[in-house]
């Protein structure tokens, strides 16, 4: 058994030099030294037109009110997530030249666009040499021979990690990837700097983004746009007017910030999330059920309900319509979260309760804005692949 994986790991490390080999640098700036570079490894991904429609989508919703000369979608980054050995795909969103957003797509064509760059910035500041980018129990790594370099890392307790970062070495990693995926090195400074129509999907200004996905699918696909009947429609936001959002810092109390969150909007109260928590009696680094969310809530007066599954997105309308944020619990195998809805979209043309274009829009008490598809099977947020399991309404 040895021996064979001693074989297998020879066949990679032959593979990884010859693809390093191979990586091409026509697109450096005179003035840069190429030798400098960081080397991502990049696993084959091309969005849909589905995909880029939802993430057109999104981005109308996440930078309503603001004008922008330019949106552009950039080139990819590929992402090995431990705990669920699966790869996933961040691509920047610039607004006039700065990485606004980032769209975190998954192998199944599921999309959350976050407003947290942080991990992507964290990127773009590594020095030479072969990188896996790597995202364990939240945690952004970029591993290599020498070891692994810690990235970023979101504020978020974990309960207990079934896969480890240390359990793997650099090229068992890269046989785990090689094996299901179609890989290469590619230069992450040389895709920014060099960056062209091959490598970026232009939305156009936030006044021109596209109404509902099938007249984004038209005008992309180049077919008639003189066809009024993709423009009898529009696209309808709501998002409710929250001022404060909470943030849990280094602790875990995500679920006590989306019950401080709605408090705060509902009431006359002014609570932090570690009040909330205080008021339960829940150690700052536990955690809480659905059930122990409603409890919360009603401590300050409002009465919520618990289901014990994800909320239809016609319920998540009716919540929104009745302005009532409310909670979101994420599960994954050996981690929970709690995060806040207070918004929706949808497009008027598709009645489909299935349909891509029938987003959430949510706060993530670790700092950011984010946006997915009602109906998406995943929620990629805080470095984890989650999915909606239970809701507080």
């Amino acid at each position: 058994m040895k021996k064979n994986l001693l074989k297998l790991l020879s066949v990679a490390m032959a593979l990884v030099i010859a693809i390093s080999a191979g990586v091409s640098t026509s697109a450096s700036a005179g003035w840069w030294n190429w030798n400098d570079e960081a080397k991502l490894l990049k696993v084959f991904n091309v969005l849909t037109n589905d995909e880029i429609g939802t993430i057109s989508e999104m981005i109308v919703g996440m930078t309503e009110g603001e004008q922008f000369g330019s949106i552009v979608i950039g080139d990819y980054v590929s992402a090995y997530n431990v705990d669920t050995q699966e790869v996933f795909f961040m691509y920047p969103v610039f607004c006039d030249g700065q990485a606004r957003f980032v769209a975190n797509v998954d192998s199944y064509g599921g999309v959350v666009v976050t407003s947290n760059t942080e991990a992507y910035n964290a990127i773009a500041e590594l020095d030479g040499g072969n990188y896996l980018i790597v995202v364990d129990n939240g945690a952004y790594y970029a591993k290599g021979n020498a070891g692994a370099v810690m990235l970023y890392e979101d504020g978020y307790n974990m309960t207990t990690d079934v896969y480890s970062l240390d359990d793997y070495t650099y090229y068992q990693m890269l046989v785990a990837i090689m094996t299901h995926y179609i890989i290469s090195f590619d230069s992450f400074i040389a895709s920014i700097f060099g960056m062209d129509s091959n490598d970026t999907i232009k939305l156009g200004s936030s006044d021109q983004l596209y109404t509902g996905w099938w007249d984004w699918f038209w005008d992309w696909g180049g077919n008639n746009n003189n066809d009024n009947n993709n423009n009898q429609y529009q696209t309808i936001t709501k998002k409710l007017p929250i001022t404060t959002f909470l943030r849990q810092g280094n602790y875990g109390i995500c679920w006590a910030c989306t019950v401080g969150t709605i408090v705060n909007y509902k009431t006359n109260y002014n609570v932090t999330g570690f009040q909330v928590a205080d008021a339960m009696g829940i150690d700052y680094n536990r955690g809480a059920t659905a059930a122990e969310m409603k409890q919360a809530l009603a401590k300050y007066g409002l009465s919520y309900q618990v289901r014990n599954n994800k909320l239809s997105f016609s319920e998540v309308k009716t919540s929104i319509n009745n302005d009532r944020p409310f909670g979101i619990l994420l599960f994954t195998s050996n981690a929970g979260h709690a995060i806040t809805g207070y918004g929706y979209e949808y497009y008027e043309g598709n009645t489909s309760s299935n349909a891509s274009t029938n987003l959430v829009y949510a706060w993530d008490s670790n700092g950011y804005q984010i946006s997915f598809c009602a109906t998406a099977s995943r929620v990629n947020t805080s470095g984890y692949s989650f999915q909606w399991q239970n809701a507080v309404y």
